[in-house]
């Protein structure tokens, strides 16, 4: 193995040791960062820009994330953080309406 072979073979465990907190991170940015342009463009928060806001856009978002990420498998990857992103926003609805009753 050549020096560049064994360096990217580095870069491409790198990059999947880093795929799935960078998915995370993308879907816990994105809401903070709509809330906060909607909280400085009108003074309340309505209840459909919120699920835009906490479903559409961070799956998008990571969607385009770990497309970028993944060495090989881009689309897979992406729909599998669309997936993700999906699974994780049923469960905290979910938990979140429980804790309401």
């Amino acid at each position: 193995m050549t020096k560049s072979d064994e360096n990217k073979k580095w870069l491409n465990i790198l990059r999947w040791v880093a795929l799935l907190p960078s998915v995370f991170l993308v879907w816990w940015i994105i809401p903070i960062i709509c809330v906060s342009i909607e909280k400085l463009l009108s003074s309340e928060l309505l209840m459909w820009p919120l699920i835009i806001y906490f479903t559409i856009l961070p799956a998008i978002a990571m969607f385009f994330v770990a497309k970028f990420i993944a060495p090989k498998y881009k689309i897979t990857m992406g729909c599998a953080a669309i997936l993700l992103c999906i699974i994780w926003d049923l469960l905290l609805w979910y938990g979140l309406s429980h804790l309401a009753y």
